[in-house]
């Protein structure tokens, strides 16, 4: 999706995310667009595989980040891509 993808919350995993992906990435052909549940209701599908690219960079430890502060006072790390960020616990 764009914007920022939640990790950090209790049963988020990045690791997950990252495996959810290429789950998804196993049937790219065989749809138009994506849906995610939050924000932009459709997005392009080549969203998908700069998201994989994103999450696998993030899980490798490839990936730079930003120390931030949420509106709740949680210190998380935002890695920020073109189109979406992940936002993971420090």
């Amino acid at each position: 999706m764009h914007g920022p993808v939640w990790t950090h919350l209790k049963g988020g995993n990045v690791t997950e995310l990252l495996m959810s992906y290429r789950r998804l990435m196993d049937y790219f052909d065989d749809f138009d667009h994506l849906m995610p549940g939050h924000n932009e209701p459709w997005l392009a599908k080549e969203l998908l595989p700069a998201s994989l690219a994103g999450a696998e960079q993030v899980v490798s430890g490839q990936a730079e980040y930003r120390e931030i502060t949420d509106p709740w006072d949680r210190r998380l790390r935002e890695y920020a891509f073109d189109q979406f960020s992940i936002l993971t616990t420090r």
